[in-house]
């Protein structure tokens, strides 16, 4: 689930880099973008994540955490390895107080667990 998320991303973020910030402003196209990925995240994890019942809490923290540091891993070596960001780069994308929404994309990835292990006790 975590690879086929890490690939969708990828391709939402040169989405945004090719095409949302041609159409409109740099803000506009992260929030887009971020919105996309909100999207991506929930389509994904809801197949992947459909039959997670039964499931306790601890293996959903684990899960949880374990999405959670892949991807800023990933996104940090990205960043380093590919884009050649600095550090002080790529810790400010984490800022909220300047408006970034990764921190709150990393957010909802982090719940999703939660969400589907509830949604199948439902079901």
């Amino acid at each position: 689930v975590w690879l086929i998320m890490a690939l969708a991303m990828s391709v939402s973020g040169i989405t945004r880099e090719l095409l949302f910030k041609r159409m409109m402003n740099a803000g506009s196209a992260d929030t887009l973008s971020a919105i996309v990925g909100v999207a991506l995240i929930a389509l994904i994890t809801s197949i992947g994540f459909g039959a997670i019942q039964g499931a306790t809490i601890s293996g959903l923290l684990a899960l949880s955490a374990a999405l959670v540091v892949a991807t800023v891993l990933f996104e940090t070596a990205l960043g380093r390895l590919v884009d050649h960001k600095s550090w002080s780069e790529l810790l400010a994308h984490y800022n909220l107080r300047r408006g970034e929404l990764w921190p709150l994309v990393l957010a909802w990835l982090a719940v999703t667990p939660f969400v589907w292990a509830r949604w199948a006790r439902r079901g």
